[in-house]
Order: C-alpha cells, then structure tokens, then sequence
C-alpha cells in the first residue's frame, strides 16, 4: 500500500491554502497604534506574522515603532 500520493495531495492541498491566507492578509490595511497611520505588507511576510484575532506584531514603516497593529479588512472598509 503505497501512501505517497495521498501524502502529496495533503502537501498541496495545505500550501494552497497557506497561500491564500497569506493572499487575504495582503489585502488588510495594517493600523499602527503608535502613530495611527495605515499600511499594506506583502503575503509573503504576512504568512510569517505572529497575530492574535486581528491584531499583527508589525514594524510600522511610517514610525518605525514594532508592536502589536489592528488588521481592518477591505470589506470593512468599504462599510459591508
């Protein structure tokens, strides 16, 4: 009984959707609690990020302050 196949589809299947939780979360706007400005990261370093609910520890570019930065989805944005 060979496994392998199976054990690549898992592999794929959770690469796919690590990807798009890191596509989703380069869609957010990042708020600074620092100095209350807005920014965007990249998915690549969004995959990586240690967060809580939606709350990222980020470096804010504008300010440079690293802590703990609110998450506000496009969605929430527009009032949807």
């Amino acid at each position: 009984m060979k496994l392998w196949p199976f054990t690549v589809g898992v592999a794929a299947a959770a690469a796919f959707v690590i990807a798009l939780v890191g596509l989703r979360l380069s869609r957010c706007s990042f708020t600074c609690k620092a100095c209350g400005k807005t920014f965007h990261i990249p998915w690549r370093r969004a995959l990586w990020v240690q967060h809580y609910n939606n709350e990222y520890i980020l470096r804010c570019p504008h300010c440079g302050h690293k802590g703990w930065c609110v998450a506000v989805a496009p969605s929430e944005k527009e009032g949807n």
